[in-house]
């Protein structure tokens, strides 16, 4: 593991900026994906293109997910930025903050990092009705991450529905792995 100095060097080598004093074009999304981690990273995108329109911003995450619609807004902020933005899968990313890190025009990854990547879940609650307008919402939500997967990886919708629709969790665990489907474009190499 690296220690602050190494990190910094990263940062400053691929970003242009020191990488631990708040001045890195660095966004870090950590823990439960939630309306705040939307604000946060909308804030902080508008705040580093305003301070250069052009530069690289690094969007690091370390998250086992949340809501559907929570990895939805935070995709669509980073492709709709006018800066390049890149994502950095820091440990474990699940669920929809999956969706969030394949919105990186490069997608870093560690030699372990971990995506946990899986269909809607229903809350199996409520009226028949409730349930068919919740199970149609689950599969327009999951089209939805069919196509962000296919877009970022080059793989056909067929490979992925299986995910979607067999209620398991699928782990790509480490470097090679995530290579293998296309899912980080670069290993994040430490001296």
């Amino acid at each position: 593991m690296a220690d602050d100095e190494d990190l910094e060097e990263l940062v400053e080598q691929q970003y242009g900026l020191p990488g631990m004093d708040g001045e890195a074009r660095c966004i870090y999304l950590v823990g439960d994906m939630g309306n705040a981690v939307v604000e946060h990273l909308a804030t902080g995108l508008d705040m580093l293109v305003h301070s250069d329109d052009q530069a690289r911003i690094l969007v690091r995450i370390n998250s086992a997910g949340g809501y559907a619609a929570t990895g939805l807004a935070l995709h669509d902020l980073m492709k709709a930025c006018s800066c390049p933005v890149d994502t950095e899968a820091m440990g474990a990313v699940g669920s929809c903050a999956v969706m969030a890190y394949l919105a990186g025009e490069r997608r870093l990854a560690h030699q372990h990092s971990t995506l946990m990547i899986h269909g809607s879940r229903a809350t199996g609650s409520g009226s028949r009705a409730l349930l068919a307008c919740e199970m149609e919402g689950m599969h327009w939500y999951d089209a939805r991450a069919v196509d962000i997967l296919v877009k970022a990886t080059g793989l056909p919708e067929w490979h992925w529905w299986p995910w979607m629709n067999d209620g398991r969790n699928h782990d790509v665990r480490g470097w090679e792995e995530l290579q293998q489907l296309n899912l980080a474009t670069e290993l994040v190499q430490y001296r």
